[in-house]
């Protein structure tokens, strides 16, 4: 559109839209998502919006300029400032943003039992959240479910890893090998 207007033809009713398309007025930046087609964000006045499949997310007050779009995180930065101030070289111009299916797999990661976050990965299906899952699996001890995540983000190194230690029978050998794969070097010393 013209004079910062967005339209796109739409699937079905979209909020805020009338007739299945998509319209928003004072866009002045938008990306899509580089690694998943049904996300993209978009700077509206001093907001910006994450949309999936035309539905936005809660809107985050900003007025950075949108650089990068992947693995559900949005780069931005905060240009007008870092243009009154080039001298600074600052990197706190510049801004990350996380997308809420990301945000909300973090919380229920913290969780003690890892089922809600395996279902709401499952219903949210994106390999970053299935590598977080399985990172965390892996430090849990719960090895046939990281071996489930690291098959669904596609990662052949993280499930061979599984395989090797689900052949190593002393749990303590199991903790400084996780401890190892984190590179956390020390702990897996004290393990072995």
């Amino acid at each position: 559109g013209s004079g910062g207007e967005v339209k796109a033809p739409g699937s079905g009713e979209a909020e805020g839209s009338a007739g299945g398309r998509f319209e928003r007025k004072d866009v002045w930046d938008m990306r899509w998502s580089t690694d998943n087609p049904e996300l993209f964000a978009l700077m509206e006045k001093t907001r910006m919006y994450i949309f999936r499949n035309l539905v936005p997310e809660e809107p985050v007050l900003s007025s950075a300029y949108l650089c990068s779009f992947s693995d559900l995180e949005i780069r931005a930065v905060l240009l007008d400032q870092l243009m009154k101030e080039p001298d600074e070289r600052s990197k706190e111009y510049v801004l990350k943003f996380e997308t809420k299916a990301l945000r909300e797999t973090r919380e229920l990661l913290e969780r003690p039992t890892l089922g809600e976050a395996s279902s709401f990965i499952e219903a949210n299906p994106h390999p970053r959240l299935w590598r977080l899952l399985a990172e965390v699996c892996l430090q849990k001890g719960d090895f046939p479910l990281a071996e489930k995540a690291f098959v669904h983000c596609g990662d052949y190194c993280g499930i061979q890893f599984v395989k090797r230690l689900l052949l190593l029978d002393d749990p303590k050998k199991q903790g400084a090998e996780v401890a190892t794969y984190f590179g956390n070097f020390d702990d897996a010393e004290k393990l072995y």
